[in-house]
């Protein structure tokens, strides 16, 4: 009868771990419902930066540096990444960060402008790339493990009552 028992424990506590330990999209959508204040706050010190970079690289490159217009490898005079304009600047400063052809773009603004303009895009991509959208990873990853964490707890707590009942049975 107790070897009966410790099965039906043992398998309620199996069947405990591998319902709740699986990573489901209700799960995933508390956890970034949770980490929510603190990915807008992230984003929005994102878009500060690139709102920013964008006036810098406005004020630096407007109407000198016209970068590959249709990602052929062809360069052109009015290319489709400039920085003449606020929108453009900023589309073209987003595609640095993303890291898409950045160095494409740093080589032909360094050719039209010279090599200081290398600094601005290191700059860009250390603050934007690395640290920002590093510490938005970091906060997901924060909330995934203390969502783990509460899992474990909980597993252990329907083991620890399941284990209190077989022993009072």
């Amino acid at each position: 009868s107790r070897v009966l028992r410790l099965a039906q424990v043992t398998k309620i506590h199996n069947a405990h771990i591998h319902h709740d330990g699986e990573l489901d999209i209700w799960r995933l959508m508390n956890i970034v419902s949770l980490a929510g204040p603190w990915i807008f706050t992230i984003l929005a010190l994102f878009f500060l930066a690139l709102y920013t970079a964008s006036i810098v690289s406005m004020l630096l490159f407007a109407n000198e540096v016209y970068v590959l217009n249709d990602y052929s490898e062809h360069w052109y005079e009015s290319g489709r990444l400039n920085f003449d304009t606020f929108p453009m600047a900023f589309l073209t400063n987003f595609i640095v960060i993303s890291g898409d052809h950045w160095h494409a773009i740093m080589y032909q603004t360094m050719s039209k402008v010279g090599g200081t303009a290398c600094i601005y895009f290191i700059l860009l991509i250390i603050i934007g790339k690395y640290a920002i959208l590093s510490m938005l990873t970091a906060i997901i990853f924060e909330e995934v493990e203390r969502d783990s964490i509460m899992v474990i707890k909980q597993g252990v707590r329907t083991t620890m009552l399941a284990v209190f009942k077989f022993e009072h049975a």
